[in-house]
């Protein structure tokens, strides 16, 4: 026969003395904002909900995805949203123009997932071939703006040296490279890998071979991760246990599940989502095992010192950045 548990006896005890059991505690509600569209490499994020890991970590959330990393700040530091899921390159520029502190508490990705594509019969494959070519980014400010500055920055070329052209966020973005009005596009991984497994004839570089700086992140305010501890960990534990069941799961059969009950923009074909899942769970474990959601100091030092050289964003202080203590607690949870 089992021992009773503690919270077993307690409740007996407050029965026998006439009172009622403790009422369960109500979930508390955040709202996490991501600075772009919901897709298939916010997975990590659209799962939690379906899969029930904020339920288990005491939470009710809300996602809701903004156009521009801009909007996802703004509606942190305005105390709209809790949580936001955003470039690390982006919030060094929050940072250092926001009067309100703020932190990454998580390292969705490691490393900038984002690749420079151009055609294969006219590749573009240096930084120093990028002077008076045109570049497709994804606005004046954006977070693929910044990654051509420091691409450019690091073969001794000025910003300017460059032509940059608006695309939009998807794969059909190359088909301006194709047809000879863009030299080259700089996109995400997985539609950079899209592109190449639909047959499109492709010359690929990746952003992160030169530009040494976390991929994504998780930010909160410093006062909302003092004056609401539990809630910054509940948070934390629930994305973990979301990422490890996405790593262990069939991918067909969860995609299946979460689709029915969120919309999750992607291929339509199992096996062409699953593969783009299986690239994004490997960018999650690039700095290796037992890293998942932990932030790199090295990798964030060498941002900051890009960052301020090429005069983006000058934090004099990169460790008042980013905190790990919360993604080492739910570790041991």
């Amino acid at each position: 026969m089992n021992a009773p548990t503690r919270r077993a006896l307690l409740a007996s005890a407050a029965l026998l003395a006439g009172g009622a059991a403790p009422a369960p505690m109500p979930p508390t509600a955040i709202t996490i904002v991501s600075g772009s569209p919901a897709s298939l490499t916010s997975l990590e994020l659209l799962n939690a909900g379906p899969g029930g890991h904020f339920a288990a970590a005491g939470l009710q959330a809300e996602v809701v995805s903004v156009a521009t990393a801009t909007s996802a700040m703004q509606a942190l530091v305005a105390g709209r949203a809790a949580f936001a899921r955003t470039a690390a390159g982006e919030l060094f520029k929050a940072a250092a123009r926001q009067s309100v502190p703020l932190v990454a508490i998580a390292e969705v990705t490691h490393d900038v997932n984002f690749d420079l594509v151009s055609a294969a019969d006219r590749p573009v494959q240096t930084p120093e071939q990028l002077r008076g070519r045109r570049i497709g980014v994804l606005g004046a400010g954006s977070i693929t703006d910044t990654y051509l500055d420091l691409l450019l920055r690091s073969s001794g070329l000025a910003p300017s040296d460059a032509e940059r052209i608006v695309v939009g966020a998807d794969p059909a973005s190359f088909a301006l490279v194709r047809q000879g009005r863009l030299d080259a596009v700089i996109l995400s991984g997985d539609l950079s890998a899209q592109l190449r497994w639909s047959g499109e004839r492709t010359a690929v570089w990746s952003v992160g071979d030169i530009v040494s700086m976390p991929g994504r992140c998780y930010v909160a305010t410093r006062a909302f991760i003092e004056q609401q501890p539990r809630t910054a960990a509940a948070f934390i534990r629930a994305m973990l246990a979301s990422m490890r069941e996405i790593q262990g799961g069939d991918l067909a059969t969860l995609l299946t599940r979460d689709r029915a009950v969120t919309d999750i923009p992607g291929p339509a074909d199992p096996a062409l989502a699953a593969a783009m899942v299986q690239l994004q769970i490997n960018a999650w474990q690039s700095d290796g095992p037992g890293t998942l959601l932990r932030l790199n100091p090295a990798r964030w030092g060498a941002a900051r010192d890009a960052l301020a050289a090429a005069g983006i964003a000058d934090i004099p202080d990169v460790t008042t950045l980013f905190t790990n203590r919360f993604v080492e607690e739910a570790a041991r949870a």
